[in-house]
């Protein structure tokens, strides 16, 4: 799908993950010189989250951060790029109707395969937009009653065992992907088509709007719940997109991250313009549909090759050459196990414990089995022993201030 979806020259082609091919013949020091070209000052986004003042955190940022980075050396080249933004992974997809392909991979059990179908979304700067498409991907998708789950998962003759959507930012376009699983090997050259026809058929019956609205609710509380409980993650995820491909002046930090303005704005959308939406990306753009299908045969032929190339490297290394070999990762392990020097560790400023700025929070409880001298004593538990009505069972307030 990488391959085909991106153009030529592009990174994000790449398997991040790495081909085995490649990691046979990949040198430490290809390595190393990935490291110092990359992990620099200038190509690093440092997120500091919690209770902390502004103030202090700039001070430190000035008196201690920034003078390592200057003693360091490591000063931004002038001709620096930026990656992806600034090179050719900048292009955007050359996309034109459907592309399809059918790759096999190894398995014994031939009965079922897997279909991606992947479609270029709306720019990365339109923030709207690109809400809507995840809303619409969750109002599709994410429960037995959703139009797609509903259409060929929860029959009588599924289609596949779950279907997905998800979205991928990149530096200048976004990419939307839908995943069916475990689908029956004979339902996957036409499965593509039998999902278009259901999108062009919710099209004419129009966007069910009360459960649009539902999905969007859902999807705000869980936004809030998530702003209480992993408050640095929700942001984080903003940040680190804007840092990859936002404009260097941080001008779109902000309307990136306004989410709940972007709620009340799709709160007011008509059925068009969803459904248009829905027919402008899902059902008319262009877009790429890969077949992943089971092959026995290729398993035992990956098999007998790996057979093959052990054997051969076996015999072209001979005794002599497997126990050096063998030598050298003894080392290599003895290194990588050898103990980080204790000055290392030490030097590192340890910063008073006094230092940290705790949260307030007032518990009380509402324990109709417990006696009144067994209850915390709060402001909040004062407020609330002067309800009239006790609740017939246990609950505990936590009030964060």
């Amino acid at each position: 799908m990488q391959t085909m979806f991106n153009p030529s020259g592009s990174a994000y082609r790449s398997e991040t993950g790495g081909l085995m091919e490649a990691l046979r013949v990949l040198k430490v020091d290809q390595i190393r010189d990935y490291h110092k070209s990359y992990y620099v000052p200038h190509n690093l986004c440092l997120i500091v989250s919690g209770k902390l003042k502004t103030t202090e955190l700039l001070h430190v940022l000035q008196t201690k951060v920034e003078p390592r980075i200057i003693e360091h050396g490591q000063v931004k080249p002038s001709a620096w790029k930026r990656p992806f933004v600034e090179t050719p992974s900048a292009q955007k997809p050359e996309l034109k109707g459907i592309t399809r392909a059918t790759v096999e991979f190894p398995e014994q059990d031939e009965s079922a395969g897997e279909v991606m179908y992947s479609f270029q979304g709306p720019d990365p700067d339109k923030f709207t937009e690109l809400k809507a498409m995840e809303l619409l991907g969750i109002y599709l998708t994410d429960s037995p009653v959703s139009p797609l789950t509903k259409e060929f998962v929860e029959t009588a003759n599924p289609l596949c065992t779950y279907v997905y959507c998800d979205t991928e930012e990149r530096a200048s376009f976004t990419s939307n992907n839908i995943y069916f699983g475990s689908v029956p090997t004979e339902q996957l050259d036409g499965l593509h088509e039998k999902v278009i026809t259901k999108l062009k058929q919710i099209v004419a019956d129009g966007v069910d709007m009360d459960r649009i609205r539902l999905v969007m609710k859902r999807d705000k509380l869980k936004l809030k719940s998530m702003l209480e409980s992993d408050g640095g993650d929700v942001f984080s995820t903003g940040l680190i997109t804007d840092f990859l491909y936002g404009k260097e002046d941080g001008s779109e930090i902000a309307p990136s991250l306004a989410e709940m303005k972007r709620y009340e704005e799709l709160e007011r959308w008509t059925p068009k313009q969803w459904e248009d939406l829905l027919t402008k990306y899902w059902i008319e753009g262009p877009s790429v549909v890969v077949g992943a299908r089971p092959s026995a045969k290729l398993q035992d032929k990956i098999e007998t090759e790996e057979k093959a190339r052990i054997e051969a490297q076996r015999k072209r290394l001979g005794p002599e050459g497997i126990a050096k070999l063998e030598e050298e990762l003894k080392r290599a392990k003895e290194e990588h196990d050898r103990p980080i020097p204790q000055d290392m560790l030490t030097s590192f400023p340890v910063p008073d414990v006094k230092s940290i700025s705790w949260i307030p929070v007032q518990s009380a409880r509402n324990d109709p089995f417990a006696t009144k001298a067994g209850k915390v004593g709060s402001g909040l538990q004062e407020h609330l022993d002067k309800d009239p009505v006790e609740l017939p069972y246990f609950v505990q307030y936590d009030h964060v201030q």
